[in-house]
């Protein structure tokens, strides 16, 4: 199935070994291609977690899976060939450096942003949990001697949600 996303993409297999400067360029402009797109999914994720629309958040897993199978494909590349593309496209060092900065920032606002909705998720799970194992008492009534009753009995407290949030 990833096999699939990855091809999906359009993705090229780059050479494990690179011979020809623009072998390197285009791996470069590639890595920071995807990586691009990939920073645009994660802020899109971020914006839909901080709107608390989680439900669309799915529709972005595959193409986020793919995005990310492409560029560590091509960082492994990268990274077996870093002082050949040093040398013949220095200039590309410096700018995927900054573009993989921007990824990082982006995607420690996406983590803070998911363990922020899983805090809240589980705090609301727990408050839930607590509520829904508590009994309580039945209602209070008088008998025929105009006291209280004593035969009340004990049931579980009713749980009711509201969707509209």
């Amino acid at each position: 199935m990833i096999d699939d996303l990855i091809n999906q993409t359009g993705m090229i297999d780059a050479p494990s070994h690179l011979e020809h400067p623009q072998q390197a360029e285009d791996l470069c402009t590639r890595i920071l291609q995807t990586s691009a797109e990939l920073i645009c999914e994660l802020e899109r994720e971020t914006e839909l977690l901080r709107k608390g629309e989680t439900q669309q958040i799915a529709s972005l897993a595959a193409r986020k899976t793919s995005l990310s199978t492409t560029l560590m494909r091509d960082m492994t590349v990268l990274n077996a060939n870093a002082k050949y593309i040093s040398t013949v496209v220095p200039d590309q060092i410096e700018v995927l450096r900054d573009q993989h900065a921007q990824f990082r920032r982006s995607l420690q606002i996406n983590q803070d942003a998911l363990g922020a909705v899983k805090a809240i998720s589980e705090n609301l799970l727990r408050t839930i949990s607590q509520a829904a194992g508590t009994t309580r008492q039945g209602p209070e009534t008088y008998g025929q001697t105009a006291s209280m009753a004593s035969t009340a009995t004990s049931r579980p407290t009713a749980i009711s949600v509201n969707r509209s949030l």
